[in-house]
């Protein structure tokens, strides 16, 4: 969760913010990889940090430009 001072500073330069209770959706990374990650319960931004980038790349279906995708909108 990111603190306030980071969302302040964000909106200040114009990027994104999000608010604390609204669920980041996924971007959009292919029906593979979002099949796989919905099989293991993964619905949002949110449960992509929770399990974790590393642990979801072991999945099958999530490749490299699944992950680099997902990093970039967790970056965001």
């Amino acid at each position: 969760m990111r603190s306030l001072a980071d969302r302040l500073a964000r909106l200040r330069e114009g990027r994104t913010v999000h608010r604390m209770d609204a669920a980041r959706p996924l971007p959009n990374i292919g029906a593979p990889a979002t099949k796989a990650l919905r099989e293991v319960g993964v619905r949002n931004l949110e449960e992509v940090e929770r399990l974790g980038l590393d642990h979801l790349a072991t999945l099958h279906g999530v490749g490299p430009k699944a992950i680099r995708l997902l990093r970039t909108a967790l970056e965001e």
